[in-house]
C-alpha cells in the first residue's frame, strides 16, 4: 500500500515534468532567441548568448531526468 509521501514525491514529480515541459523549458528558449537577436544586433554580446544556452541545456537535462526521478 503507497504511503502518503510516496503519493507526494510521485504528485511533485509529475508536476515538475509539467513546469519543465510547459514553462520552464519554452521560456528558455525564448530567452535564447531573444540573446541571439540582441548578439546579431550589436546590442549584447556572446556572453549572453553563452548564458542562454547553459539555461536552456540546464532545464532540459532536468526535464529529461524528471521522470527517472518520478520512478
Amino acid at each position: 500500500m503507497a504511503q502518503a509521501g510516496d503519493l507526494f514525491q510521485l504528485q511533485d514529480a509529475d508536476r515538475k515534468i509539467a513546469l519543465y515541459r510547459d514553462a520552464l523549458v519554452p521560456e528558455a528558449k525564448q530567452a535564447l532567441d531573444v540573446s541571439l537577436q540582441a548578439c546579431r544586433s550589436g546590442k549584447a554580446t556572446c556572453v549572453c548568448v553563452v548564458d542562454a544556452i547553459g539555461n536552456l541545456l540546464e532545464f532540459e537535462l532536468f526535464y529529461e531526468r524528471a521522470p527517472t526521478d518520478r520512478e
